[in-house]
């Protein structure tokens, strides 16, 4: 791997990117790559081919980002992974905890705006109190 010039690309990012790059022990360096990937691009409409040229420009929906080479110690890159994957489980256990406090609002809701399910739910908790007894 040959590297050209060791960056200093924290000069031009977030502090944050720094204490990142800090934390794992990385060393960054410019790289000689480009890589080419699609653009959050619209689907073609159905009534559309490919060779109609309704919006339809390749360099449009292509853009080129410049990559870099990153040195990390093997332990760290774990410790990466890790932490990626215990925040990926932390979304997801916020995304649940959302879904069932919406939940419960829109059956007090409901409770609020039908006595009569309301009454039912009262007698629902008694019966349960009772049970766990």
């Amino acid at each position: 791997m040959v590297h050209t010039k060791k960056l200093s690309m924290m000069e031009s990012r977030t502090p944050s990117l720094k204490r990142f790059a800090e934390r794992f022990q990385m060393e960054v360096y410019s790289g000689n790559k480009v890589r080419r990937r699609i653009k959050g691009y619209k689907p073609l409409p159905v009534f559309c081919s490919i060779s109609d040229p309704i919006d339809y420009d390749m360099r449009s929906m292509v853009e080129d980002v410049p990559c870099y080479d990153i040195i990390v110690p093997e332990d760290k890159l774990i410790d990466l992974v890790d932490t990626i994957d215990d925040l990926e489980r932390t979304i997801h256990q916020d995304q649940h905890a959302r879904d069932v406090l919406k939940n419960l609002r829109e059956d007090e809701r409901v409770r609020q705006d039908n006595p009569a399910v309301q009454k039912a739910y009262m007698k629902y908790l008694m019966l349960l109190e009772l049970a766990r007894k």
